[in-house]
């Protein structure tokens, strides 16, 4: 869980310095779906918080799995596995909410386990799974070897 409080240590700072954002460069939060890992640029993860219980929005796509209320915020959560159309995965004490900004928007995916911090090096091919106007930009599959994450 030492990645966690790293990215979460960052985001209670408020703002990161320019010299942390800097180092941020080129880094992606990797984190497990299925039987695949995936990353995320590392900029656009605000926090990683602890499963919580989620109010249901009815008639929503069936990876929406609702709302969550986080220090007064109101946060969409999708179920990462289900919007990759991937068997879905039963929620254990490894799963987590990775609170991340699209386009100055919040919003919380849940995340089978978190990986590590991988830097740019290990990234292999983007994922299309999200709409050009989402996070194509920030999503990608990183390993082709799913045993094991290995930044170079």
């Amino acid at each position: 869980m030492d990645v966690i409080s790293e990215v979460n240590g960052q985001a209670d700072s408020g703002q990161v310095a320019h010299d942390e954002r800097d180092a941020q460069k080129g880094k992606y939060m990797t984190f497990k779906s299925g039987n695949e890992y995936y990353g995320l640029k590392i900029q656009y993860v605000s926090e990683i918080i602890q499963f919580q219980a989620i109010t249901a929005i009815p008639e929503t796509a069936d990876y929406i799995k609702g709302l969550i209320n986080l220090r007064g915020k109101i946060i969409p959560v999708i179920d990462i596995s289900i919007r990759f159309k991937q068997e879905p995965v039963e929620y254990n004490d490894r799963t987590c909410i990775m609170v991340v900004n699209v386009q100055n928007t919040l919003v919380g995916l849940i995340i089978e386990k978190i990986a590590e911090v991988v830097t740019s090096a290990t990234v292999v091919e983007p994922c299309a799974v999200f709409s050009a106007a989402a996070t194509t930009n920030g999503m990608n599959r990183p390993m082709p070897n799913a045993d094991r994450v290995l930044p170079r």
